[in-house]
């Protein structure tokens, strides 16, 4: 009778071990399909589920499922629940796949969100079951249509939003922010062409200028593919003393994915008609410690003694093919090599040295300088004041009548004497 009840005990034994192993999920969910495509979200849905107790929803860049089936075959705990939230979904391992949804019941629909926009996914759907809070992953196969790939479509880019411009006489500093959904920016850049504001008779005003009333006139640069920037600085003003307006607008991935709408900025630069002009000033240098020491200024009617002085050319704007030679001297030399021009070419600095023994040091420039805009000034007006030396030691600073550089300070009237000292 005992072997009898023992025997019964293992058929028994054996009836339920393959009764467990006859309820293991051997089906995959069939025909995945994808409806509602957008450029960061789509829907999920399936004909069939598999046979499994619930299903894991997978999504990853490619079709690459070898080390995912693995993990998963060595897997027994139960992944969170993210309802399809692709940017929140826990990874399987370090595989790429990511679970996006932990599905049961009768459903065979699943809202995927947090997609990138122009991307293709992978997405396969894995049976599992669970047995006293262990977990069995169904994964060496897949289903008809499962796994399948889709594509999310490019995002719908904006024009760009906060556009700030700050304007000179000969170029402007642009900043903004890009569009939503968008990955770069195109810019075109008008200008108003019915102002002449330099002319014998000026027209037009600045800051009127408005794209609804036309004359939108555009320039050489339209349609300027600008990458990913949000700022530049120094963009040339080609077309001066005229209003001008900014067009914006986005794209996302390429510039054939554009913004159907622009968004518009107009500015004024600084009005310009007018040559760049100087003051120049002239100090005397002391020799102190091995070196050259800037002492006090040679103001107008002093008197110094010849040697060695320091001049400053101070220009009120930058001007183009000023250089030391330029410049013209007579009575001195220019020492050193000390010629500085200024990174904004405005301000430069050299020494000279004269022996006092010559009745007049002249410094004087030579020919015209034209600024940015293009304005020259004429030579009368770039007459420098002369260093008049009237004796073997002393020497004045003096300037001419109509002369707009000066030395120090303004002086104005017909060239005169030093005082004798």
């Amino acid at each position: 009778m005992k072997k009898l009840t023992l025997s019964l005990a293992l058929v028994l034994l054996g009836v339920l071990l393959s009764c467990s192993d006859m309820f293991a999920a051997s089906q995959q969910a069939r025909y995945i399909f994808m409806q509602n495509i957008t450029a960061n979200s789509a829907t999920a849905k399936w004909l069939y589920n598999g046979d499994g107790a619930g299903r894991l929803v997978v999504v990853r860049a490619d079709n690459s499922w070898g080390d995912t089936e693995t993990a998963l075959g060595t897997t027994t705990s139960a992944f969170a629940d993210v309802n399809g939230s692709y940017g929140t979904a826990p990874q399987i391992g370090a595989t790429g796949s990511y679970v996006v949804d932990v599905h049961t019941g009768i459903s065979k629909q699943i809202a995927l969100s947090g997609l990138a926009s122009g991307t293709t996914y992978w997405i396969r759907i894995f049976e599992w079951d669970e047995d006293a809070g262990e977990y069995d992953y169904f994964t060496t196969s897949g289903g008809f249509n499962n796994p399948r790939s889709f594509v999310t479509l490019t995002a719908v880019p904006q024009p760009p939003t906060d556009i700030t411009i700050t304007a000179g006489n000969c170029d402007f500093d642009i900043s903004w922010t890009a569009g939503v959904n968008s990955t770069g920016t195109i810019m075109s850049l008008f200008y108003d062409d019915t102002d002449s504001l330099c002319a014998d008779i000026p027209t037009g005003v600045l800051g009127t200028f408005s794209a609804v009333a036309g004359d939108t006139i555009p320039t050489d640069w339209i349609d300027i593919d600008l990458g990913d920037l949000t700022s530049i600085e120094g963009f040339p003003i080609e077309n001066f003393n005229a209003d001008h307006l900014v067009r914006m607008w986005g794209y996302n991935g390429n510039v054939d994915n554009v913004s159907s709408t622009f968004t518009d900025e107009m500015f004024t630069p600084i009005e310009d008609c007018d040559g760049p002009t100087f003051t120049i000033t002239v100090f005397h240098l002391i020799w102190q410690d091995s070196v050259w020491v800037v002492g006090d200024s040679v103001g107008p009617g002093a008197c110094e003694v010849g040697g060695r002085y320091r001049v400053y050319v101070n220009w009120t704007e930058p001007v183009e093919d000023f250089d030391e030679t330029s410049i013209i001297l007579a009575g001195a030399t220019m020492v050193g090599g000390t010629w500085i021009a200024s990174e904004n070419l405005e301000d430069y600095q050299f020494d000279i040295e004269t022996s006092g023994l010559t009745g007049e040091v002249g410094i004087d420039i030579d020919g015209l300088y034209a600024d940015c805009v293009g304005n020259e000034g004429g030579s009368g007006e770039y007459n420098i004041p002369p260093l008049n030396l009237l004796s073997t030691e002393n020497f004045a600073v003096l300037s001419g009548a109509g002369i707009t550089g000066t030395t120090n300070t303004a002086i104005t009237g017909d060239v005169g004497t030093s005082p004798i000292t």
